[in-house]
């Protein structure tokens, strides 16, 4: 008997909290029926923010998604290391390692499970009479105990056994065969050599911190095989995996007496885990470009801003409305309504809201996706059901912003006694407006924040663009070259091409200006007493009009010359003004100064304007240039203006006929473009978010305004009667709003100011933030509000006072 009614107890308290639930929402809904103009403003910002939020939050997913994909990620590191006396764009710490390194940590370290070591290459590969120009990297065999990338074809155990093996993607097996089967079928490399098809690999996921299109075994490459037992050399990525359990501090604190028994040198080797490579390296000679952990903080601050505002946004209307809704707490209260029963009320109003909203954020942010894949260059998707954990952030972010939008008039205005609640809560009519005063000055000093923030980033982008970089970019063609048979015939080449009006200048290099990456040392100049000192500097080598084609300015001395024979024979070099100061020498008596590397003398023929031949992130650094016609990398074209793609179809032709591979070219303005990808993205998206931030708080401000003048109707009807003007009405409504948004730009400043300022830092030659950007960022602000206030001011102002004054 007492089981029943304990039964029938819990069924009534279940049904009890259901009613009342349903009572709630049902009062929730009628109230956003019955003020649609707010709900609308309340779920349209709502939605907005939250649509933000996710696709944000997508892409936030995907970058630290990196690597996961691999089986035994958790386990597995690179080895990295530190060179301490060789700083190289602006660090010492290298992910290249010796060819022996893989092999001496397997044999010396148990708790290492297995180990592979990488490099890449870019390959002229000839399958059934057709050349393609292919990137992949060469592997030692235990390559696929390390990573995870299965194959739909061959065996992972064999597949890199043989020296004249390769595996193929997917792709590029349907790009080079017509049948799309490439098993077992021949592939011929450009220097002759055969190997035939032992594996394919469906696809290499896009979130893998290196990626390939084929795998040649370590043992078929030149380079390794040369440098299989050489530790002073590096050029390769070893990849370690620990056994379970092992501890990789331990492992590191072993390898400066692992390193002693092999080499003398004083590098000093660590573990990098392979998931943080994406994200949190800071490393030279990676294999493909990686992300930085700092933009993945701004993207997240500003995911969490913009969904701020617009949470700011409805409790702003919340307090606005706070008054009207006193009058139904008491009421409420009166008719014996707990206070607990009135903060649910209030709570279910504000939730639903937030979860309306979360429906249009999820339709805008499907509808709005395959742009901002675009524009963040990543396959994203918005897979909610499939991962419990994105779901579960959504929906959490959603309740929350639900609970902070809600919790004014959920936790303050109940708290108002029946008889003061009455009478409007006029006690707290002065705090409530102190509330939303400081909410709105927080949200318009937000936005100011990233308005300031888009402006100094395009200034910067701008300065970048429009500097002097010390040499000609537009209407420069370069052509990477990957072919001897090019290299051998160049003069003939260089003639015939010059036969076309539309080409004036052709010359070659081993770099190009605005990525000269080699570095040596010099150990000897002269001048210098000290024979054991060592002077870095950079180095490429050139032919001999490359200095006048690129535009740069001998400042001293002369060019290279074919008239002269001792430039070719003795050794002629030309310095940048950085590397004459770095010797200690003047640039006025440089030229005729001997300087000694590579087991050889030569001399200074001539100095060189400085120019920036890294990104402007690195100051301009010490740099020599040596006459070398005929080894290259690239060749650099000077077009005439007009009928380029007409001038560059006719370059290719030229070319194929002295070369069978295929022909890569760009412009140098794109490829130096590319060196500030980073920034351009930067740029756009926060540029994007910005304006949505601008938008919020357009809206919140147009339902404030809106209120404002419905608060004020019998005051603005009385000053019409006594003469006031639609431009007095309209000032009197707008100056108060004016005012919140001045002291939102006043504290702005100097947050946006530090922000940025921390943001230049990591250029070396950067804008200076002047007092104009954050007057132009203020006034957009206060244009915008102006706008937004405006609109219902004006509709307030030409209203018919009879019917104004009527209403009250």
């Amino acid at each position: 008997m007492n089981v029943h009614k304990h039964v029938n107890t819990v069924a009534a308290k279940h049904l009890y909290i259901y009613i009342m639930l349903k009572n709630y929402f049902k009062v929730a809904f009628r109230n956003l029926i019955k003020k649609p103009g707010y709900s609308f403003i309340n779920i349209l910002g709502l939605g907005i923010g939250l649509s933000c939020f996710i696709m944000i939050t997508a892409y936030i997913r995907y970058e630290i998604s990196f690597d996961e994909f691999n089986e035994k990620a958790d386990r597995t590191y690179r080895v990295n290391v530190q060179q301490p006396d060789n700083f190289y764009l602006g660090t010492n710490h290298f992910a290249i390692t010796p060819a022996p390194l893989e092999e001496a940590i397997l044999n010396d370290f148990p708790e290492v499970e297995t180990a592979t070591t990488i490099a890449k290459r870019n390959l002229f590969l000839t399958a059934e009479g057709r050349t393609f120009n292919e990137s992949g990297i060469i592997a030692s065999p235990l390559f696929f105990s390390v990573f995870t990338f299965p194959l739909s074809e061959g065996d992972p155990e064999t597949a890199l056994t043989s020296p004249n093996s390769i595996i193929l993607t997917r792709d590029l097996g349907n790009k080079m065969f017509e049948d799309g089967d490439p098993m077992g079928k021949t592939i011929t490399r450009n220097d002759g050599m055969e190997f035939t098809v032992t594996g394919v690999i469906e696809e290499v996921p896009a979130n893998s911190h290196f990626s390939f299109d084929f795998i040649t075994p370590a043992s078929s490459d030149e380079i390794y095989a040369r440098n299989i037992e050489e530790w002073r050399n590096s050029g390769f990525f070893t990849y370690i995996v620990l056994e379970d359990g092992a501890n990789s501090t331990h492992l590191q604190a072993k390898f400066p007496e692992f390193i002693s028994k092999y080499s003398s040198n004083d590098h000093k080797y660590y573990l990098q885990p392979l998931t943080d490579i994406h994200l949190r390296s800071n490393v030279n000679i990676e294999l493909s470009a990686n992300n930085s952990i700092i933009y993945i903080y701004l993207f997240a601050g500003i995911a969490v801003l913009v969904l701020l505002l617009a949470a700011i946004n409805y409790m702003n209307l919340a307090v606005a409305q706070s008054i009207k809704r006193a009058k139904e707490v008491g009421l409420r209260k009166v008719i014996g309504a707990h206070r607990r029963q009135l903060i649910t009320q209030f709570l279910s109003e504000s939730m639903l809201s937030a979860f309306l909203a979360l429906f249009l954020a999820l339709f805008l942010s499907e509808m709005i996706l395959p742009i901002f894949e675009v524009l963040v260059e990543r396959p994203l998707d918005l897979s909610y059901l499939q991962d419990p954990k994105f779901l579960t952030m959504i929906l959490g972010s959603t309740l929350i912003t639900g609970l902070i939008a809600g919790s004014y008039p959920a936790f303050f205005v109940t708290r108002l006694q029946p008889h003061k609640a009455l009478k409007g809560g006029s006690a707290k009519e002065n705090s409530q407006s102190n509330l939303r005063n400081l909410l709105i000055i927080g949200q318009f000093a937000t936005s100011i924040i990233l308005v300031v923030g888009s402006m100094v980033i395009y200034q910067q982008l701008h300065y970048i663009q429009t500097t002097d970089m010390g040499y000609d970019r537009e209407h420069i063609l370069t052509l990477n070259i990957q072919d001897s048979q090019i290299e051998n015939q160049f003069e003939t080449i260089r003639q015939q091409l010059l036969q076309t009006p539309r080409i004036s200048q052709i010359s070659s290099s081993d770099q190009l200006p605005n990525n000269i990456n080699a570095q040596t040392t010099l150990q000897g100049w002269e001048g210098n007493q000290d024979p054991d000192q060592e002077q870095p500097i950079y180095i490429t080598g050139v032919d001999y009009n490359f200095t006048d084609l690129y535009g740069m300015d001998i400042i001293k001395g002369r060019d290279f010359s074919r008239d002269i024979s001792s430039d070719t024979t003795q050794g002629a070099y030309l310095l940048n003004e950085t590397a004459v100061k770095a010797l200690g020498w003047d640039i006025d008596s440089a030229v005729g100064k001997s300087i000694s590397a590579w087991g050889g003398k030569g001399t200074v023929v001539g100095v060189v304007k400085d120019f920036h031949m890294h990104s402007l992130h690195m100051q301009i650094q010490p740099l020599t240039m040596y006459l070398e016609p005929d080894r290259f990398r690239f060749i650099s074209l000077k077009l005439q203006p007009g009928n380029l793609s007409e001038t560059v179809d006719h370059i290719t032709e030229t070319l194929t006929k002295f070369s069978g591979y295929p022909v890569s070219y760009s412009f140098l303005d794109d490829v130096f473009d590319t060196q500030y990808k980073t920034e351009i993205k930067l740029n756009e998206i926060v540029g994007y978010f910005t304006l949505l931030a601008l938008l919020i708080a357009a809206l919140g401000l147009f339902g404030l305004a809106a209120y404002s003048a419905e608060q004020r109707t019998k005051e603005i009807g009385i000053r019409k009667v006594l003469g006031a003007s639609v431009a007095n009405i309209v000032a009197l409504l707008s100056k108060d709003f004016v005012k919140l948004v001045i002291l939102g730009f006043i504290i702005a400043i100097p947050i946006a100011w530090y922000a940025m300022n921390l943001w230049l830092a990591d250029f070396a030659y950067r804008i200076e933030i002047g007092v104009g950007i954050f007057l132009l960022a203020g006034g957009v602000a206060i244009l915008i509000a102006l706008l937004t206030v405006s609109w219902q001011s004006i509709k307030a102002a030409v209203a018919n006072p009879v019917e104004s004054l009527r209403s009250e």
